[in-house]
């Protein structure tokens, strides 16, 4: 059967029009809402998340303009379409959908992640008022609301917390803002609470570890109760003969204009400073993402020990634009993807000719899909610094991409 949707927008096109309908299960009648956003300078929009609220009385809907400058959160009623702003956001740069809200229990406040502190924070939010009330501050951020406690009044967050690679598992007291630890700092840690709160699966690794996973409590005097989910398997770093190689080294690179720049670099394991090894960089670099995390990074990472292993030093840098430190540094490279980004890999592969160990003529590149693109623009920005590149998938003509991520 051929495929009736339609193509996504390219760049420059008129965006498809969307429609709001909700269906009547038990008559099966669909209306048709007519929202319009009260977003008085939208023109063009996009719907990017709808959910209802635990009591079923109304509709969220999130929206953006094209240009993604401004986000509304509005409140719909299902049955006559009455619509309003529960809360907005805007920014000179743009701004990101937000996951779907996380209500407290059967109560009508939920949980946001918004940057407009300039880093992104958690804030408790009123559904009837809008009034939010920031919990977590500092140079830090979260990334997502893992769990909530109603009965507790907290909720449970994974942060990258206290540096950029981390994923720390927290709970934050909602009356408070008082913060506890569950897991971490070190390596990357994610859970699934129970619907109480009470207890919840803990998925942990890092670099050097696969994932495990746990059953805990959220009782700091009962968190030696848990167990293992599942039997334990081998090392696969042993399993694959590469158990000498490494670990991985997470540092501050600072570059020649004096930017800091966090990187992971790996080594091989019979390093001789006397001779001078090839080098590979791996890159994304897109918007809001992260190369550099402490968290186990399945075949991908197995080839690079391999590499290693064959006397190749690797290195990953987070360029400008990338996620975990803070809203000025995601946003440098606004309305013009390409450039920051690409100047601060050739910083980097600067700085692996400076090392004694590594052969200055022998650097290459590579990434995939944001990173092929990277990969690309390196080469052509500056050859001389680049003996190869391998680009995978690579977005090579802007105008055939679509629109929600080009503009």
């Amino acid at each position: 059967m051929a495929n009736s949707a339609p193509d996504p927008a390219k760049p420059g096109e008129a965006l498809q029009k969307t429609r709001l309908l909700v269906i009547d299960l038990a008559s099966g009648e669909i209306r048709d809402l007519h929202f319009r956003s009260h977003d008085p300078e939208a023109g063009e929009r996009y719907i990017v998340r709808l959910q209802w609220t635990p009591d079923g009385r109304e509709i969220l809907v999130q929206t953006v303009p094209r240009r993604q400058n401004r986000l509304f959160l509005h409140a719909i009623h299902p049955a006559t379409g009455a619509a309003r702003v529960v809360l907005s956001e805007e920014s000179s740069a743009w701004v990101d959908s937000r996951p779907a809200v996380r209500f407290v229990g059967e109560t009508r406040q939920f949980l946001w992640l918004s940057d407009i502190s300039g880093w992104r924070h958690l804030s408790l939010v009123d559904m009837d008022t809008g009034e939010a009330r920031q919990l977590t501050q500092g140079e830090w951020e979260v990334l997502d609301v893992a769990g909530t406690s109603a009965e507790r009044r907290e909720a449970y967050i994974v942060a990258a917390h206290p540096l950029p690679e981390h994923r720390s598992l927290l709970a934050v007291h909602l009356d408070t803002g008082a913060m506890r630890m569950l897991a971490g700092p070190g390596g990357s840690h994610a859970g699934h609470f129970a619907p109480t709160g009470h207890h919840y699966l803990h998925t942990h690794s890092s670099l050097e570890e696969p994932p495990s996973q746990h059953i805990r409590s959220v009782d700091s005097a009962a968190a030696g109760c848990t167990f293992s989910v599942g039997t334990p398997r081998a090392n696969p770093l042993r399993e694959a003969g590469l158990e000498t190689v490494g670990p991985w080294k997470i540092f501050w690179l600072e570059t020649e204009g004096g930017r800091r720049l966090r990187a992971r670099m790996l080594l091989p394991p019979r390093l001789r400073t006397e001779r001078r090894h090839p080098a590979l960089i791996y890159t994304y670099g897109g918007p809001g993402s992260q190369v550099v995390v402490d968290a186990w990074a399945g075949k991908r990472d197995l080839w690079h020990r391999w590499l290693a292993q064959q006397g190749y030093v690797v290195l990953m840098v987070d360029n400008r634009g990338t996620g975990g430190r803070g809203r000025d540094f995601l946003t440098r490279p606004a309305g013009c993807l390409g450039l920051l980004e690409v100047d601060d890999q050739i910083a980097a592969a600067r700085y692996l000719q400076a090392q004694p160990y590594v052969h200055p003529e022998r650097i290459g590149i590579w990434g995939w899909s944001y990173g092929g693109y990277m990969a690309v623009m390196c080469m052509l920005a500056e050859a001389s610094v680049f003996r190869a590149a391998a680009a995978v998938a690579p977005v090579t003509d802007w105008t055939l991409y679509d629109t929600i991520y080009t503009e």
